[in-house]
């Protein structure tokens, strides 16, 4: 797909850093259409289970979430990062059998690796035939045609804590270079770190401002986040391949925002997509009753949500977090409250 000059959008908090395509240059190109593929990152609680399980919704995407608790638990630190190249080549490229562990990786997918409830693409019709699904670490080359010939696209999402240093740049620009076949590209999703910081407490994934590990633990969050975003922007020849998306559009503006995810992607949207959009961030008061509390839920007043982190937040953590997180408020364009 051919690029116009870059395209600056902002909304609310968010700059969005990508690169708008020519209708007319795209039409004159006589080369075939490569696979568009698109990769999910961001940090826990930053809207990237729900942006998943969104796409998840479309039948014509192999939609795969956090597919880097295989791999993370090889224990062999010393070939990670090849690993988890390679396993995600398999699922964005459909060429598992290209690799070992892509090959291994596909031994773990008949079982639930993950917590959330998202669904399985590989335990799916696709794959499993009269619903006899097989081991398909023992034919991966069926595992990749099922792959290209079942799914016009595939999706995946990938944690920030399941990434060799914590860091998109162990992906980046690698994925890029090595599978130049397909049209990879990558929305990383950010929030501010109140927000992050406030929904681990309520989960208690972490202690609050009066645990001594407090403020090591909020160093370590917005160094990531600060780190992450400034490699995102900086992507120079492969920065069309790049999306940045605030949750608070993401939970402000769901519609809008999903039709800009698709549009990025390449991806055709169907109804069925808005609907569950619609359905999951403006719940009736059954639903937001029936999922209260579930940690991985997707159904929620999405607007309701957005600035949740400052009515609930004590004003000693927040005071902790923008001492702590300075550098990640500026460059999400955010304001100090304390």
């Amino acid at each position: 797909m051919c690029i116009s000059a870059k395209v600056l959008y902002k909304s609310w908090e968010v700059v969005f850093f990508t690169k708008a395509p020519s209708s007319s240059e795209s039409l004159s190109t006589n080369q075939p259409e490569r696979r568009r593929s698109l990769l999910i990152y961001g940090a826990d609680r930053s809207g990237t289970t729900f942006t998943t399980k969104m796409f998840a919704e479309d039948p014509q995407l192999m939609t795969v979430y956090e597919p880097l608790w295989i791999p993370i638990r090889w224990h062999n630190r010393g070939t990670w990062r090849r690993n988890v190249l390679d396993a995600l080549k398999g699922i964005l490229c459909c060429k598992f059998s290209g690799s070992e562990a892509g090959t291994r990786f596909l031994s773990h997918t008949l079982r639930q690796w993950y917590f959330a409830d998202v669904k399985n693409p590989f335990v799916s019709p696709a794959f499993c035939v009269n619903k006899t699904c097989k081991d398909l670490s023992t034919d991966p080359i069926y595992a990749d045609n099922v792959c290209l010939t079942k799914y016009k696209h595939s999706v995946t999402k990938v944690s920030e804590r399941r990434t060799p240093d914590n860091s998109v740049s162990s992906l980046l620009p690698t994925i890029f270079l090595e599978n130049p076949e397909t049209d990879i590209r990558v929305i990383q999703l950010v929030r501010d770190p109140r927000g992050i910081l406030n929904s681990r407490i309520k989960l208690k994934w972490i202690g609050d401002y009066d645990d001594p590990k407090f403020r090591d633990t909020v160093k370590r969050v917005c160094s990531n986040l600060a780190k992450n975003i400034k490699f995102g922007r900086n992507l120079n020849k492969w920065q069309d391949k790049y999306l940045e998306v605030h949750y608070k559009d993401l939970a402000g503006k769901p519609i809008e925002t999903t039709k800009l995810m698709y549009r990025f992607a390449g991806f055709e949207m169907p109804e069925s997509v808005l609907d569950w959009v619609v359905k999951n961030t403006s719940p009736s008061k059954d639903d937001l009753l029936k999922n209260q509390g579930a940690r991985y839920s997707s159904v929620r007043n999405s607007t309701a949500n957005v600035d949740k982190w400052l009515k609930e937040s004590p004003i000693e953590r927040i005071r902790i977090i923008e001492e702590e997180c300075s550098e990640t408020l500026d460059l999400l364009g955010l304001t100090k409250v304390t």
